[in-house]
C-alpha cells in the first residue's frame, strides 16, 4: 500500500510540473528549442533562414532584437566589415540548430568585425557593447 501512495504522489509531481513548464511556455510564447523563420531584415539573405528565441543575447522574439540591432545599421549599410553583419546575425538571430544545439559566432569573426567597425562606430556614438567583447 505504501508504493501506491509514493506512486500517487509522483504522479502529482509530475502533473503539476508539466502544468508549469506548459503554462511557463506559453507565457514567453516560443517553444522550447522551436526553430521560427528570420524576419530580421538585416539577417535576411545569410546562408541559414531559421533562428531560435531566447538568443544569445537573451531576447524573447525577433522585435526586441530588431530593435536592439538598430544602433548597428549604420555600420553594416556603410559595410565596415564584412564580417560585421555575420557577426550581429550569429548574435541577434542565431542558426537554429538541431537538437537546440547553440553555436557562439567564432572569436575570429568577432575579432574581424570589430577591427573593421569600432572606429566608425566610435563616429556614430555607438560602443562596442561588453556582450559582444571577443574574449567571451
Amino acid at each position: 500500500m505504501a508504493s501506491c501512495g509514493l506512486f500517487m504522489a509522483t504522479y502529482r509531481i509530475s502533473c503539476l510540473l508539466w502544468f508549469f513548464v506548459v503554462l511557463v511556455d506559453g507565457a514567453l510564447g516560443h517553444s522550447l528549442f522551436a526553430c521560427e523563420p528570420i524576419i530580421l531584415r538585416m539577417c535576411q539573405d545569410l546562408p541559414y533562414n531559421s533562428t531560435f528565441m531566447p538568443n544569445l543575447l537573451n531576447h524573447y522574439d525577433q522585435q526586441t532584437a530588431a530593435l536592439a540591432m538598430e544602433p548597428f545599421h549604420p555600420m553594416v549599410n556603410l559595410e565596415c566589415s564584412k564580417d560585421f553583419r555575420p557577426f550581429l546575425c550569429a548574435l541577434y538571430a542565431p542558426v537554429c540548430t538541431e537538437y537546440g544545439r547553440v553555436t557562439l559566432p567564432c572569436r575570429r569573426l568577432c575579432q574581424r568585425a570589430y577591427h573593421g567597425c569600432h572606429e566608425l562606430m566610435d563616429v556614430f556614438g555607438v560602443s562596442w557593447p561588453e556582450e559582444m567583447e571577443c574574449s567571451r
